[in-house]
């Protein structure tokens, strides 16, 4: 199934270093296996990583691209009208 994905690997490099921490991921993994298995706790912890999510460091450049585009709009429209003015 990831033949492609480890011959690429082993016969061109690991340029992205994803086998770096592969044994990382699978040791996590089974954590979260056997955390699964306390449906009550998982549930508890899913809200609980939900409740404590701020927002994503896109969603804060959107809002301050939408506000710096905003200013340029008003700057550029006062601009213009203080140009016909004179």
């Amino acid at each position: 199934m990831f033949a492609a994905l480890v011959d690429g690997i082993v016969d061109h490099g690991d340029y992205y270093l994803v086998s770096d921490d592969f044994n990382s991921y699978c040791k996590t993994q089974d954590m979260i296996d056997e955390a699964y298995k306390n449906q009550e706790e998982w549930v508890t912890k899913c809200i609980t990583s939900v409740a404590r999510m701020g927002f994503f460091s896109s969603d804060r450049c959107i809002d301050e691209v939408c506000f710096t585009m905003s200013l340029l709009i008003m700057m550029f429209k006062l601009t213009e009208r203080n140009s016909m003015l004179k």
